[in-house]
């Protein structure tokens, strides 16, 4: 996954979880016809959050910090989820640093 992402081996702790993440939303045997998550939650997953690792995402750029013509967002390769927010990490190539974001 990182190779295919390109990204180098030292995101190996984001990727993982990123292939991982998903289990929770397909079919067991321990819960016949059903996820284990609608089995907890009683109802089904919304998918719509989930990303490909690698792929091409942008950071908002907050308007204290913009000028009049500047751009409102920053291209970044998405590189995982947050585990306890709603946040995704996110490498900026330009600057070489990894950002937490929600927008």
């Amino acid at each position: 996954m990182l190779h295919d992402a390109g990204l180098s081996i030292k995101y190996c702790a984001f990727a993982v979880p990123v292939a991982v993440y998903p289990t929770n939303w397909t079919p067991t045997q321990a819960v016949v016809g059903n996820t284990s998550y609608a089995a907890g939650h009683r109802r089904k997953p919304i998918l719509k959050h989930l990303r490909v690792l690698g792929c091409l995402a942008f950071v908002h750029i907050p308007n204290e910090k913009q000028k009049k013509l500047d751009y409102r967002a920053t291209p970044g390769i998405f590189n995982g989820y947050g585990i306890s927010t709603k946040q995704y990490f996110i490498y900026d190539p330009l600057a070489m640093t990894l950002l937490r974001s929600s927008d």
